[in-house]
């Protein structure tokens, strides 16, 4: 684990929402290294203030594949994925039960 700081937010993209903002985070490994990444789950409600420090997770082999260490930053891609699975299950059921009513 180590404490990073949040150095800059930058503009991803336009929506209905409006503009999407990512943080780029920056901490310091184990070996010394300054590490900047961006973290995988973004969305409006995963916003961190350019400045704010924050916890981050990471593997000292594989640095730039941190993560923030809060639950909604951990959690929020695995919920996506499980939530998008359930959903294909039910399309999928609803094309093969009135095939086999048949």
């Amino acid at each position: 684990m180590a404490e990073g700081t949040v150095v800059e937010n930058v503009h991803t993209g336009d929506s209905a929402d409006g503009p999407a903002w990512s943080p780029v985070i920056a901490f310091t490994d184990n070996a010394g290294n300054r590490v900047e990444f961006t973290p995988v789950a973004q969305g409006s409600g995963l916003t961190l203030a350019t400045g704010s420090t924050v916890e981050v997770i990471y593997l000292p082999d594989a640095p730039q594949r941190a993560q923030v260490n809060t639950w909604s930053h951990l959690l929020f891609p695995g919920l996506v994925a499980c939530v998008g699975g359930v959903g294909f299950l039910v399309f999928v059921a609803f094309l093969i039960l009135p095939a086999l009513s048949r």
